[in-house]
C-alpha cells in the first residue's frame, strides 16, 4: 500500500505533505502522517475500530 504522505525534513523542524483522492483521504493521510512522526507504524496493530460522526450547525 502506498503512503498518502511524505515526511519533510527541515533545519529547525519537521513536517508532512499529505494527499488523497478526496477530502476524506486527505484527512486520513494527514493523521497517519502525523502519527508516523510519533511512533513506528510497523509496530502498530489494529485491534479495534470505532466510527465517529461529527455534526455542526451552519452559521
Amino acid at each position: 500500500m502506498e503512503k498518502g504522505f511524505i515526511v519533510l525534513d527541515h533545519t529547525a523542524d519537521i513536517g508532512i505533505t499529505a494527499y488523497g483522492a478526496d477530502i476524506k483521504d486527505l484527512f486520513v493521510n494527514s493523521a497517519v502522517g502525523l502519527f508516523s512522526l510519533m511512533t513506528d507504524l510497523d509496530n502498530i496493530k489494529e485491534t479495534t475500530q470505532k466510527d465517529i460522526k461529527f455534526t455542526a450547525e451552519d452559521e
